[in-house]
């Protein structure tokens, strides 16, 4: 539904990006389709975390955001200032993006997508391989910008903590659609187990 906070999670090959491609318009689906309610360029889109070569990318941040509209008119400029506003990294827009931690590059590519003011943000395991402080800060920013934006966001990930510490529903895909549920639900074992195979068991961090 509009304005909700969406976990989609599964196995690797389970069909997620897939998933996300369709909904993207990159694909079309052999059959069934997909409806939104909003013209496909309101639907902002966050890659996985982008690769070594991108990072390296001898561009400043400026220069990224700004690669993010659609269509240059009089009030782009506005747009790339409120998306970096919103995204947190109006002291890092000088900055060569190869300079930059995973998190803040990340943050980038937020805000990359939000020049477009998105309705529906989607994100494929943004933050892989970022360490757990920046991680945290991260999914508080994307908690806050679902709150105040009232932003949709799909959060792909196939990390349960993750899922289930974040997003307020959760859609547990393998191959086809095994569950949707409110995240409290999700960890009951006989859930685990159809998406994760019969091996797979929660272990419980204390902090």
């Amino acid at each position: 539904k509009q304005g909700e906070y969406v976990g989609l999670i599964g196995p690797n090959g389970g069909g997620k990006t897939t998933l996300i491609k369709i909904i993207l318009g990159l694909i079309s689906p052999s059959h069934g389709k997909v409806e939104i309610a909003f013209p496909r360029n309101k639907i902002g889109y966050v890659p996985q975390r982008a690769s070594q070569s991108l990072h390296n990318f001898p561009a400043t941040v400026l220069e990224i955001v700004n690669s993010g509209l659609i269509k240059k008119n009089k009030n782009s400029l506005d747009l790339v200032e409120k998306a970096i506003q919103i995204a947190d990294i109006d002291h890092l827009k000088n900055k060569m993006i190869s300079q930059l931690s995973g998190g803040e590059f990340q943050k980038v590519l937020i805000a990359r997508a939000l020049v477009s003011e998105p309705k529906i943000l989607v994100l494929d395991e943004p933050i892989v391989g970022v360490d757990s402080p920046s991680q945290q800060k991260f999914y508080k920013f994307l908690a806050d910008l679902n709150k105040t934006q009232k932003i949709t966001i799909l959060f792909i990930s196939h990390d349960l903590e993750v899922i289930t510490s974040q997003a307020s529903k959760v859609l547990c895909l393998n191959k086809q659609l095994i569950c949707r549920h409110a995240h409290s639900d999700l960890l009951k074992d006989e859930h685990i187990e159809k998406i994760f195979g019969k091996d797979m068991h929660l272990l419980h961090h204390h902090h």
